[in-house]
């Protein structure tokens, strides 16, 4: 996965320096932060699955999101969960008021003489 991550064959590809590229990928901020919001919830899983052996710890703290693993679980879910039904609610009342818009502009061009 962390190859992935590095890109090392595209950069091949590109003809660039690879070792510089894949330099510049681990320590870009925007990566770091990437990578912390991806394994966010699957850090915690693996350790409360018990995958949690000192490979799986190594190439987690390799990858820099090892701090994951202190996470509640079942919180970070029960939170997901909120936000998802909030979208949800969000979307309803956006889609319900496009409806309604359009059922008004259809009886507006009804009512409109011909």
């Amino acid at each position: 996965m962390r190859n992935r991550f590095t890109a090392r064959e595209v950069w091949e590809r590109m003809g660039f320096d690879v070792d510089e590229c894949v330099a510049f990928t681990e320590q870009s901020p925007m990566q770091q932060a990437f990578r912390t919001l991806v394994f966010s919830r699957i850090v915690p899983c693996v350790r409360d699955i018990g995958l949690w052996g000192p490979k799986v710890q190594h190439a987690y703290a390799d990858l820099g999101v090892i701090e994951a693993a202190d996470s509640d679980l079942e919180l970070l879910m029960h939170a997901d969960e909120e936000l998802a039904e909030k979208i949800d609610r969000e979307k309803y009342a956006a889609e319900l008021a496009a409806r309604q818009g359009e059922v008004g502009a259809a009886i507006d061009m009804a009512s409109e003489p011909a």
